[in-house]
């Protein structure tokens, strides 16, 4: 029973430390796919 909880716990709590992602996607008119999924932390050259 305790390990039952911790481990909902542990589930609940994790889920705070993930960042959400803005994932967008649409069609091209040729009917490719495209993901794009921002991001700032990249180091820029």
């Amino acid at each position: 029973m305790f390990i039952n909880r911790l481990v909902l716990l542990i589930l609940f709590f994790s889920s705070y430390a993930h960042a959400e992602l803005s994932i967008q996607n649409w069609k091209t008119p040729n009917g490719s796919q495209v993901y794009f999924v921002e991001n700032h932390s990249l180091p820029c050259r």
